[in-house]
């Protein structure tokens, strides 16, 4: 099994919108042995964001098939 997970964010505006388009690659990480699966423990320190609304994505990329699928969520920082 070969695959690449990459960790997005962006910044959002107060009411939801866009602020800047461009994701922000927060970790990438490859994954190239012969185990078909592997339990991955990931913390984002936050301590560095400003407050605000922000979205976050996670791509898998199956590296044989040449796949992608991805998730995200829309999260705010306090403080």
């Amino acid at each position: 099994m070969n695959y690449e997970v990459t960790y997005q964010l962006r910044s959002l505006t107060e009411t939801g919108g866009v602020q800047d388009p461009r994701w922000t690659i927060a970790l990438t990480y490859r994954h190239v042995e012969s185990t078909d699966w592997e339990p991955i423990y990931f913390d984002l320190d936050l301590s560095t964001v400003p407050p605000g609304l922000w979205d976050a994505r996670i791509l898998v990329t199956d590296l044989r098939a040449e796949q992608t699928v991805e998730a995200g969520e829309t999260f705010r920082v306090l403080w």
